[in-house]
């Protein structure tokens, strides 16, 4: 990739994470970047292009790798799940954070209106993160780690689906520098229920 491209990539997502999709220009990006709009089309076609490029490079979703997190017990599996997320969170020093997470999900709302592609891409992402979540609580479960009258897939959900509501209502309520926490101590807590 040359700088170029690069340079656009990198201002226009910090343009789109402090604005809407719509309220940014190809010529503001041209003008951040110093460079004219002819020179911005020779790397992208059009800022619907340019957006997708941005989605399918920096998107949470596609970066999440599975296979790097921790199996061996389902204490471990969380809290290496957990930093996988936490590592990977997109974040620009020019923006303000719950600013930016806000319009993360703006964006992601956006890919999935504008990305014909892009929703079977998060079905597949989140398919996979459940059967791995599934894989950890089912070996901890056959190695005696945990005891429960749920289902693997049950447990799963709940670790997932809390960590997506505590992160939406925390960002929501402007308080972005709590989700970290919340959840770690909400998971650290479930899992101890599970162990009793």
């Amino acid at each position: 990739m040359t700088d170029s491209k690069k340079q656009i990539l990198d201002v226009a997502l910090t343009l789109f994470l402090k604005k809407s999709y719509k309220e940014v220009s190809i010529q503001e990006i041209a003008d951040i970047v110093g460079m004219t709009k002819g020179a911005f089309y020779y790397h992208f076609k059009s800022k619907e292009e340019l957006f997708s490029e941005i989605v399918n490079r920096y998107s949470i979703m596609t970066q999440m790798d599975f296979s790097k997190i921790k199996t061996d017990s389902l204490h471990e599996f969380v809290h290496s799940y957990f930093n996988g997320i936490a590592n990977s969170q997109i974040r620009t020093s020019a923006i303000d954070s719950n600013q930016s997470d806000i319009n993360y999900y703006f964006l992601t709302f956006e890919a999935l209106k504008r990305l014909p592609d892009f929703r079977e891409k998060m079905w597949n992402h989140e398919q996979k993160e459940l059967d791995f979540w599934i894989n950890a609580i089912s070996n901890a479960r056959k190695k005696g780690e945990i005891k429960s009258v749920l289902n693997d897939k049950q447990i799963a959900e709940v670790f997932i689906y809390t960590g997506d509501g505590i992160g939406m209502r925390k960002i929501f309520q402007g308080r972005s520098d709590e989700v970290q926490k919340a959840i770690l101590e909400l998971w650290n807590e479930f899992y101890k229920v599970l162990k009793a």
